[in-house]
């Protein structure tokens, strides 16, 4: 299976981080150190922002929310998966800029459940943290022309996903939203 990876860098400011993609962990831009942790475990990877500017210092291809821009995190999902099926890929695993310990078996867990799949740690379902056949790209653009609901997970319910549970000290998907989260998320970074 090919897949290619999709780094959603989308969202405004929150919990003070404006451009939370170019957040430093352990000196390293965030997404840097994402897409160094996610490349291993697929064919390629983009990083999928609504301001591609931004993010050229990180030297990584990045591609622009797409046609259905300004509908959230499915726009970024929307123009990854077209760009997947544009190039020849039978997959999108999608994951947010802002989780630093990202597994490094993410990609063939959820391949052996299966796409779609999902993650879950400590009780909670990753919408985000996906693994979508390109097919679904169709039921995708459908959902985004008409009134729907613009909630991920809305749409991947509509998908059944299975869910993989991952564990782990960090939690493997620790969520850095804030620069204290960054802090906490620095103390607890595993020596690499």
């Amino acid at each position: 299976m090919r897949i290619l990876g999709a780094i959603l860098c989308g969202g405004g400011p929150r919990g003070g981080m404006a451009d939370k993609p170019l957040a430093l962990f352990a000196g390293v831009p965030l997404a840097g150190r994402v897409a160094a942790r996610l490349a291993p475990q697929v064919e390629a990877v983009v990083l999928v922002a609504g301001d591609p500017a931004k993010l050229a210092p990180l030297g990584l291809r990045v591609i622009d929310d797409g046609p259905m821009a300004g509908q959230g995190p499915l726009s970024g999902l929307h123009s990854a998966l077209l760009t997947a099926e544009r190039e020849g890929f039978d997959a999108l695993l999608s994951v947010p800029c802002d989780l630093p310990f990202l597994p490094a078996n993410l990609a063939v867990r959820l391949a052996a459940a299966g796409p779609p799949a999902i993650a879950v740690s400590s009780g909670r379902m990753h919408h985000l943290v996906g693994l979508w056949p390109v097919a679904v790209l169709r039921d995708l653009a459908m959902c985004l022309a008409e009134p729907f609901s613009r909630s991920v997970e809305a749409w991947a319910d509509r998908l059944r996903p299975k869910p993989v549970i991952f564990a782990g000290k960090p939690d493997p998907f620790f969520n850095v939203n804030t620069p204290a989260d960054v802090a906490r998320a620095t103390a607890l970074a595993p020596p690499e």
